[in-house]
């Protein structure tokens, strides 16, 4: 090709817009699984991605998080994602192959579907632990109407609606729990699938949101996204320093600050002190392989994870409720990711 034509190939490129690397460079597919926690964050993040780098393609199919470990481990996708790191004691066979990095901050919702009930509903962690526990019934029950008097008048079931697959989003609450209830933690403790004692399970948070949407009385957790997206009513949570919060930027990220020197076995951030602090909140991980013998794929995944946690989730996730990593938990991010060799 001569040079004349290879100019005018790269001037037509230039006016529209399109990136010589992306046109030069081979296509690859990245494809990852796990976390619903993350999905609202990883489809916007992702398209935007895509956009700017043609070439790349990302497929991200929302399992759950130990379904996304699972993977991870048997070496079925490139990068896996959760809310609950992998720890050595899962007994995960590729366990030391594996790299982990934070890249999302979120809140949980605690939603309802009482349709009616206009005020604002006011739980306390030892509400939730009973009421999940079926120790608490119906909505005017006796502790419910001390927090809530207008639910004296509400005599509607109450329905729990829980994760029926493994998943990180009820790791972070029932941690929550075991935090406040000491009954909970005796019994069920945190876990990606206690034995629920009673209620109805949803596959996955678009299961529980759609279970807590058709069900009269139930009550529900997710991420905050999918409580915003479909418009459900949200509970006003006990903080540890008793105040009443929902999950928004600010208290995400206030609960969050307080965690000194995060790592894969040091992540719980649930119920952190300040008046700010929404106490359901949590971290989600990225986990890659130390070393992978496609090295196209390798730096692609690399390239989009380093994106993400840098500016990706600065970027997209606040208009989602997710709160923009901090500079240090960043960093860490980025140098955790430095330990793949492509």
């Amino acid at each position: 090709m001569n040079r004349r034509l290879i100019a005018a190939i790269l001037g037509v490129m230039a006016l529209l817009g399109t990136s010589v690397t992306s046109v030069l460079a081979s296509s690859v597919t990245i494809t990852g699984s796990g976390s619903s926690f993350d999905q609202p964050l990883f489809q916007s993040a992702f398209s935007a991605y895509h956009k700017k780098h043609s070439n790349v393609s990302i497929t991200y199919n929302s399992v759950g998080s130990g379904a996304g470990q699972t993977a991870l481990d048997q070496g079925l996708v490139d990068f896996g994602a959760y809310d609950v790191p992998m720890l050595k004691s899962d007994g995960f066979k590729n366990f030391k192959k594996i790299v982990q990095l934070p890249v999302a901050l979120g809140g949980e919702s605690v939603f309802y579907n009482l349709k009616g009930y206009k005020k604002p509903l006011k739980l306390t962690g030892a509400l939730l632990s009973q009421i999940y526990q079926c120790k608490i019934k119906k909505w005017n029950a006796p502790a419910l109407v001390h927090l809530n008097p207008k639910l004296r008048s509400v005599k509607t079931k109450i329905t729990p609606v829980y994760r029926s697959d493994s998943s990180g989003t009820t790791y972070i609450f029932t941690d929550f729990l075991s935090h406040t209830s000491a009954s909970w933690k005796n019994k069920y403790g945190a876990s990606k699938l206690p034995a629920w004692p009673c209620g109805a399970g949803g596959s996955h948070s678009v299961g529980v949101a759609g279970v807590v949407s058709s069900t009269p009385g139930a009550i529900g957790y997710a991420e905050a996204a999918y409580a915003k997206q479909s418009h459900f009513k949200e509970a006003f949570v006990e903080s540890r320093d008793s105040t009443w919060l929902q999950p928004t930027l600010k208290t995400i990220a206030s609960d969050a600050s307080h965690i000194k020197g995060l790592s894969p076995t040091h992540f719980s951030v649930v119920y952190s002190a300040g008046a700010h602090s929404y106490p359901i909140t949590g971290f989600s991980w990225a986990g890659v392989y130390k070393h992978e013998s496609n090295k196209t794929k390798c730096r692609a995944t690399v390239g989009l994870l380093h994106w993400l946690v840098t500016k990706g989730e600065e970027k997209y996730g606040p208009p989602l409720i997710y709160a923009k990593l901090p500079r240090a938990i960043s960093r860490f991010a980025t140098r955790q990711l430095s330990r793949v060799k492509c």
